[in-house]
């Protein structure tokens, strides 16, 4: 307990406003956070300057969609601490395999799925929050235009989902 009580110490608390940005595009600055309330948005900007989701998370920028509350702390605190105790880095490989495993299931969606069941298992997993964000960012998460999810909702209603 003593152990968790040292990373504990190390948080930050951070509010966050709508918009604002919390961690900007090619910041050297590494942080851990957990989102008490709100949500998050990851995205980056292509030359073009058109919004992608990429799997990179160097070239992520995260912004607060609504006010929101969260605890962080510094990455290479959090490192030096996990590196002295064996128990807490269980716990961070844990964490590190459950984040690969939900970046490979992305990825195996966008390679096997269409664009509607992309849709339909986006409302699955994200239900509480496809009424808290613009439907251009969800339709960025599934891979779409805005045109083609309301193509997309239009055929579920149709077929009574």
């Amino acid at each position: 307990m003593e152990d968790i009580q040292e990373v504990i110490d190390l948080f930050k608390k951070t509010k966050l406003e709508p918009d604002e940005i919390f961690i900007k595009e090619g910041s050297s600055k590494k942080k851990v956070g957990y989102i008490k309330k709100g949500l998050i948005r990851v995205y980056t900007i292509d030359d073009t300057g058109t919004e992608k989701r990429y799997f990179s998370v160097s070239r992520f920028i995260y912004q607060a969609l609504e006010p929101t509350e969260m605890i962080q702390l510094s990455y290479d605190d959090l490192a030096t601490i996990v590196s002295k105790n064996k128990k807490l880095e269980e716990l961070r490989k844990d964490f590190l395999l459950k984040m690969l495993q939900e970046t490979l299931e992305q990825l195996e969606a966008f390679v096997l799925l269409t664009p509607e069941e992309r849709y339909t298992q986006f409302l699955e997993s994200r239900s509480n929050i496809v009424n808290r964000v613009p439907d251009k960012y969800i339709a960025n998460i599934i891979g779409v235009t805005t045109q083609s999810l309301s193509r997309i909702r239009k055929r579920m209603a149709q077929k009574g989902h």
